[in-house]
């Protein structure tokens, strides 16, 4: 009971001076006369800085025609109690059309859009990325759905809705959504929106956990992390997660975006070192699964994720976001998948054009990336030499060796032993190899998954046992095994047992050269090497 006390008390005081006005979530109301000028909707404004009336007139007609085409195809029939609004929205499809009732709530379309949304949010079973599209598109279109669905969505949800607690970090991409459901949830609706006691109350839990966590766990994961992501397979969930974090956050806690800014608005600069994005020769900097891997924050136009790169510009002003940026938008614009049209509201609201954008032919010969070292080259494909410097231990399964490199011009110019074992090593073969576990066959998937030193040569240890998840396993050549992700953040990483070697750092007012004497221990941070810039 007490500690229910002092969270209503709490709620009460936070609410005093935050009112979560509609639109709150991406947008405010202050934006939708600059929206609407780009758009070609309503009168234009009188003011050279926002921009040629009518300017984004080209994807405020994709995304009408998108939304249109697929509210048709659900051949949606409106009987006259104003019920049977379809369902089935496809990743970015809802928050497009509760972006059209922004620009545009009198257009005669609007009224099929708004039952079709309210019709969404009966579709409770919902949670992660789906459920936050939902809460944005209520949060768009609050006053015009009608306020026993509003109640009746929150009443379902509400128990997906928890608070942040100092062991969620975006190391865990699918429980870490349903964290910024109920973070997006707490920053859209308070209590003028007269959702009763108990939303009241839940949202007190809910600002009770965001503050301490944006004040202590994010800077931490941010610096351990640094700006080379865990794996390139989960690095753009992990940034795009970072950045929706802080926005969310930052109608909640005031310097949210001023305290981050720096490190998440250089989170994508690891995209420029081994090519321009979006181009012929841009690959990953290293493979997690055999074959080469799209270089992008949006490998899959759902989750959010084409967001990420639009988001982090317009809030950090970015010179490397807004490249990557104009690369997902051409992505957008792609005419041989329309699915992706339904994106196109991104650019609009987060418009970046006036940003500078980085020179991918002008990047320093030497950064340190946290938790990556990158040698660069001059000219349009530079030799690019990525070596793997002392990230922590995060992830579950995240590399076992450590100071591993790869040398690219174009292509691969070094061997890359984990490609080639993982195809051969596979049961269809009866490959099989004696690392890892004492008594089964070593599945090269894991290796080819695990490290990002595939390039590595491989020496058994047989006297040095360890277990791992229960099982005997004599690691290869200094291998870590580590069990689960890291969920601490309050303890040191030497305690936790996730520390790697140091990085010694490199000052590039001394010409690039090592720095023995800054040294980052166990944190793989070294010396800054600067922002990319032309």
């Amino acid at each position: 009971m007490v500690n229910r006390v002092r969270l209503v008390a709490l709620a009460v005081a936070i609410a005093a001076t935050i009112h979560a006005e509609h639109p709150s979530l991406l947008v405010t109301k202050n934006d939708l006369p600059h929206m609407r000028h780009a758009c070609g909707v309503g009168p234009s404004l009188d003011d050279p800085t926002v921009g040629a009336f009518g300017a984004r007139r080209g994807d405020f007609q994709a995304v009408r025609l998108h939304v249109s085409t697929q509210l048709t195809a659900m051949r949606l029939d409106l009987p006259a109690d104003g019920q049977g609004a379809p369902s089935g929205w496809l990743p970015g499809e809802l928050v497009a059309a509760a972006f059209l009732h922004l620009v545009e709530p009198d257009d005669p379309g609007d009224t099929k859009r708004i039952l079709a949304i309210e019709d969404a949010l009966h579709a409770t079973n919902v949670q992660g990325e789906e459920l936050i599209e939902r809460i944005i598109a209520l949060d768009w279109c609050w006053s015009a759905i009608e306020p026993a669905a509003r109640r009746e969505f929150l009443m379902a949800v509400r128990s997906s809705l928890k608070p942040l607690s100092p062991a969620d970090s975006p190391l865990d991409h699918g429980i870490f959504r349903d964290r910024l459901a109920g973070l997006a949830a707490a920053a859209a609706f308070d209590a003028d929106d007269e959702l009763g006691e108990w939303w009241n109350e839940l949202r007190a839990s809910l600002l009770g956990g965001a503050r301490p966590w944006v004040e202590s766990t994010l800077p931490t994961y941010l610096q351990w992390r640094g700006g080379a992501p865990t794996s390139p397979e989960s690095g753009p969930q992990e940034e795009c997660d970072a950045a929706l974090a802080v926005e969310f956050a930052s109608r909640l806690v005031d310097d949210a975006w001023t305290r981050h800014h720096e490190a998440i608005g250089r989170s994508l600069e690891h995209y420029l070192a081994v090519g321009s994005p979006g181009e012929a020769g841009g690959a990953d900097f290293v493979r997690d699964v055999p074959g080469e891997g799209a270089l992008s924050t949006a490998p899959q136009w759902k989750s959010l994720l084409p967001l990420t790169a639009h988001l982090i510009a317009a809030r950090s002003r970015g010179s490397a976001a807004a490249l990557i940026a104009d690369a997902v938008e051409r992505g957008m614009n792609d005419k041989t998948d329309l699915l992706r049209h339904a994106w196109r509201w991104i650019p609009i609201i987060f418009d970046v054009r006036d940003i500078p954008r980085a020179d991918p032919t002008r990047q320093q010969t030497l950064r340190n990336l946290g938790g990556a070292v990158v040698l660069c080259g001059e000219g349009r494909t530079p030799t690019t030499i990525w070596i793997d410097a002392g990230q922590p231990f995060l992830q579950a399964r995240q590399h076992f060796d450590a100071g591993g490199f790869l040398i690219r011009r174009g292509a691969d110019l070094a061997v890359s032993a984990a490609d080639d074992l993982g195809q051969y090593a596979v049961q269809s073969r009866k490959g099989t190899a004696r690392l890892g576990e004492l008594r089964d066959a070593f599945d090269f998937a894991q290796f080819n998954s695990a490290t990002i030193a595939h390039n590595a040569m491989l020496y058994t240890e047989p006297n040095r046992i360890t277990r791992w998840y229960g099982k005997i396993y004599p690691p290869a050549g200094g291998q870590i095994p580590h069990e689960g992700t890291c969920l601490d953040f309050r303890r040191s990483l030497d305690e936790q047992g996730r520390a790697t070697g140091r990085l010694i750092g490199a000052d590039p007012a001394d010409g690039g050269r090592p720095a023995p004497s800054r040294r980052s221990t166990n944190r793989g941070q070294g010396g800054e090497c600067g922002r990319v810039g032309g």
